[in-house]
């Protein structure tokens, strides 16, 4: 209920005063996803919850140190966020994961490694390639444009096809992930031009 109330007046902000578009919401199917993102902002897991089409909640990792503050951890588990130790190797996190994506919700990963504004294939994470192939579930690229202001309405965001990736024959397994996470960057920053093309008709 907290979810849907807070998704319809992000919503309606966004649209308002960064003049919000999104593109490619069809390809934002129910069931279970890995909905992999670009990360250049703070603000990101807001974003993306703003695209999906008819409130669908997207679960999302959030440091395990913002859930020791009582009142912060109950908005920001209402809003479908879960512990995880950073660089612990949290093996409860990814149980958990799975479980989620078993159950068909929707999960929220950013393969980078750190907020930039531009593709770096050499710090994004093989978090989400291994939850893909351990899963089967579906990976869903986003791309969010990293170009936003108040009032400035340049904000959109573009929802890629959804693809199940697959572990090469023949190659070990950390290798093959790593395969995985470079092509999945790869999809995701393809959506740019996308986005570029639709807004120079706007």
């Amino acid at each position: 209920m907290l979810y849907r109330f807070l998704y319809g007046l992000i919503h309606v902000y966004f649209r308002l005063f960064y003049g919000l578009r999104i593109y490619g919401q069809e390809n934002a199917k129910p069931g279970a996803m890995i909905v992999v993102c670009n990360h250049s902002s703070m603000g990101d897991p807001i974003y993306a919850a703003a695209s999906m089409p008819d409130a669908m909640r997207l679960r999302f990792m959030a440091k395990a140190e913002l859930f020791r503050f009582a009142p912060l951890r109950r908005l920001i588990a209402a809003l479908g966020a879960y512990p995880i130790e950073r660089g612990a190797g949290d093996i409860g996190a990814l149980r958990k994961s799975l479980e989620m994506l078993k159950n068909g919700q929707k999960l929220l990963i950013f393969p980078d490694g750190t907020r930039s504004d531009m593709e770096n294939p050499d710090n994004a994470k093989n978090g989400a390639a291994l939850l893909a192939c351990k899963s089967g579930a579906p990976v869903l690229p986003v791309y969010i444009s990293p170009d936003r202001s108040f009032l400035y309405r340049r904000l959109y965001i573009v929802i890629g096809e959804s693809y199940i990736p697959r572990l090469p024959e023949g190659m070990p397994r950390a290798e093959g992930y790593r395969r995985i996470t470079q092509d999945m960057m790869k999809r995701i920053y393809a959506l740019r031009t996308v986005g570029e093309k639709h807004n120079e008709r706007r």
